[in-house]
């Protein structure tokens, strides 16, 4: 996908300075089943920009299915 980012910096004559552009963001995605109804999920997001400004980003997340715990 596509990564929008803007920034506003002072100058070194102290107006603004407006950088804006995007980058090309690659995510990577797992999910896996906790017995008896819990998940996890990790995904890996890399931002890759012509500048020396690559970024990684980890995210692990836990959730709990209610609907899969009360099934017989």
């Amino acid at each position: 996908g596509v990564y929008a980012h803007a920034d506003t910096r002072r100058a070194r004559d102290g107006g603004p300075i407006n950088d804006h552009g995007s980058s090309l963001l690659i995510s990577l995605s797992a999910k896996h089943a906790l017995p008896p109804a819990g998940l996890a999920r990790i995904t890996w997001h890399r931002v890759v920009n012509d500048e020396d400004l690559d970024t990684d980003v980890i995210l692990l997340g836990f959730g709990w299915n209610f609907q899969r715990l009360w099934e017989p």
